[in-house]
């Protein structure tokens, strides 16, 4: 099977802003030089632990160590697999998968009752808040170009 592209690149963002070196986020976190070198391969990932300890070590959201794209990629391949097996073509389990990718009231409910738990962190609540705002603003946009494509082509 395809590996989903992840990208690092808010990692090196935020470690600039920070003004640290690789190194230094090496030695905060317990990293190896192997995990810090597969980050800036292309086709190589990290383990989730990982990601977690680099967030707890910077204080940050996942949103600040990878792309947002990761998790609104995974609800559109998600679904439109599904859809897939349930028989529909192609273009309809897209137009299901991108359907689902908006979170929105639900997750903003289970954040802030984590929050409010102590379960969360401010910093990951803003994460999530981002996501619930982006996928809810991109997916009617995405939708309105496949569903377009429908209107230009002949049935």
């Amino acid at each position: 099977g395809r590996k989903m592209h992840i990208s690092y690149k808010p990692l090196w963002h935020t470690l600039i802003e920070r003004n640290m070196r690789k190194e230094d986020l090496r030695l905060a976190a317990g990293l190896t030089t192997n995990m810090i070198a597969n980050m800036g391969k292309e086709g190589k990932h990290i383990s989730m632990d990982t990601l977690a300890r680099i967030c707890e070590t910077l204080d940050c959201g996942i949103m600040d160590v990878i792309e947002l794209a990761v998790g609104l990629i995974s609800k559109i391949v998600g679904c439109g697999l599904m859809a897939r097996l349930c028989k529909f073509n192609g273009i309809d389990s897209l137009k299901i998968g991108v359907g689902m990718m908006t979170r929105g009231e639900v997750a903003l409910i289970v954040a802030q009752k984590g929050l409010t738990a102590g379960l969360l962190t401010p910093v990951y609540f803003t994460s999530v808040i981002f996501l619930i705002i982006v996928s809810s603003i991109s997916t009617p946009i995405i939708l309105k170009i496949l569903y377009s494509k429908d209107a230009a082509s002949p049935t």
